[in-house]
Order: structure tokens, then sequence, then C-alpha cells
């Protein structure tokens, strides 16, 4: 929302500074040929208590350790709790 409103407001660089603190959690999103998308989203999701179920394939696999702890890095960094991994 807060990059949609920069832009609605002609606020070119903070949309744009907005945008770049995304930058590790597209990363971690475009891994593996972008195998990690959706995987990447549900895992964010259920760091934030919102379980909404396994990946189906073709993209069925977990992060691994590294992509897990960049997106707990992440989702710590801009303010949100990332869960302890059970």
């Amino acid at each position: 929302m807060a990059i949609h409103a920069a832009l609605d407001a002609g606020d070119y660089p903070a949309a744009n500074a907005l945008i770049a603190d995304m930058r590790a959690f597209e990363d971690i999103r475009a891994e593996e040929l972008n195998g990690t998308n959706v995987t990447g989203v549900k895992a964010a999701l259920q760091a934030l208590g919102l379980d909404c179920g396994a990946t189906r394939p073709p993209s069925a696999w977990p992060l691994d350790d590294s992509q897990q702890a960049k997106l707990g890095a992440f989702l710590t960094a801009n303010g949100l709790k990332a869960r302890d991994p059970a």
C-alpha cells in the first residue's frame, strides 16, 4: 500500500526506496529460476501466523535453511515478526 500511495502522490524517490526495501524478498522468490516464488510467499505468510498450506507441485519443496534464514531476516528488518522454525 505504501508503494501505491507514493506512486499515486508522484513521490517516485520514496516509491523506489520502498521497492528497493523489498529486494531481499524478491530475491528469495526468484531463486531456482523462480521456483521459490509461491514457496517464498507461503513461507512468509506462515511466519506471520497465516498458514495457507503446503505448496503443491511442481514447486512443492520447502525453502532450505539458508532461504528460510534470509526470509526471517527480511521479515525482522521490516518490523514483521518471524516465527521460530518448528
